[in-house]
Parts: structure tokens; C-alpha cells; sequence
């Protein structure tokens, strides 16, 4: 009898906990606001941002043609946006979803490949290579090129679902 006394206690517990995670859950999701969700774009703008800087460092040393400096750079700007990654991946959902976490992370694996691939290559190229022929510039060109190609694909998706975001959220996205 005290068994079927404790068991029934502990599952009343159990259920009562489980409900009231779930309230606070759906509580979370009501309190979203045009002024939380700014705050949100905004956050993942930052991290954003911070790639960007990395990436505009990283292409100003490739113009410098120091392989060593290139490949610092190169691997400081890989740190940075797998930091990002991470740091996307451990934020809220937003009103109880993760498609805008989703979005950037997308944005943010465009970036990590353009600098595993089209970058990569173009370092291979610059810094070590005596002196390029028309054959290495027009493969630069190429490269460049293609790592455009790429984030302009990127970018307009990503732009959409934010702008899409914006207006459900009814605020202005800056384009600064």
C-alpha cells in the first residue's frame, strides 16, 4: 500500500512539473513582441556582423599575399564563424520556433564554405605562387566569381525570410 501511495504521489509530481513547463513554454511564446523580436534580429545580426568583419579582414590580407598571414587569417575567420554557428545554434527559439536560427545558420555555412573553398584556392593561388599569369587571374577571377555567386544566393534567401520576419513582427529592417 505505501508503494501505490508513493508511485501516485510521484506521478502527480511528475504530471504537475511537466504541466507547468509546458505553461511556461506557452507563456514564453505569448509574451512575443514587435520590440522582442527586433531584439532577436538584432542579436543575430550582431553574430552576423562579426562574420562580416571577419571575412573583409580575411580578403584585405589576401591582397597582401603573405601565405602565413593569409592562412591566419584564413583560420581566425573559420574560428570565428564556427563560433557563430555555435552561438545561432544555442539561442531561443523565437515564438517557439527556430526557423530564423535556421535561416542564419544557413547564411552562416554559405560563408564557412566560401572561405573553405573559393578563398582557400584563391590563397593557394596568390600566396604561393611567384607571379601570376593570365591563366592565375582569370582563375582568381573565377574564384571570386563563384564566392559572389554564391552569397548573393544566400544573402537574397536570407533577406526574404527577414524581411518576411520584419513584417509579421511589424518592424523595419535596417539595411545600413
Amino acid at each position: 500500500m505505501k508503494n501505490l501511495i508513493f508511485t501516485t504521489v510521484v506521478i502527480c509530481l511528475f504530471l504537475v512539473s511537466c504541466g507547468s513547463a509546458k505553461k511556461k513554454l506557452t507563456d514564453l511564446v505569448k509574451t512575443e513582441t514587435t520590440e522582442t523580436a527586433l531584439e532577436y534580429n538584432d542579436d543575430l545580426i550582431a553574430i552576423q556582423s562579426e562574420v562580416d568583419n571577419s571575412i573583409v579582414d580575411l580578403l584585405s590580407v589576401i591582397d597582401g599575399s603573405d601565405p602565413v598571414e593569409m592562412e591566419d587569417a584564413r583560420s581566425n575567420t573559420l574560428d570565428i564563424i564556427e563560433d557563430a554557428i555555435k552561438e545561432v545554434e544555442d539561442m531561443r527559439d523565437f515564438d517557439g520556433k527556430d526557423d530564423f536560427k535556421e535561416a542564419m545558420i544557413d547564411l552562416l555555412k554559405m560563408y564557412e564554405d566560401i572561405v573553405k573553398n573559393e578563398l582557400t584556392d584563391i590563397i593557394d593561388l596568390v600566396g604561393y605562387t611567384e607571379e601570376l599569369t593570365d591563366d592565375d587571374w582569370l582563375k582568381y577571377e573565377e574564384l571570386y566569381d563563384s564566392a559572389l555567386a554564391k552569397y548573393d544566393e544566400a544573402f537574397v534567401d536570407f533577406d526574404s525570410f527577414q524581411a518576411d520576419f520584419a513584417d509579421k513582427w511589424d518592424f523595419t529592417v535596417n539595411r545600413d
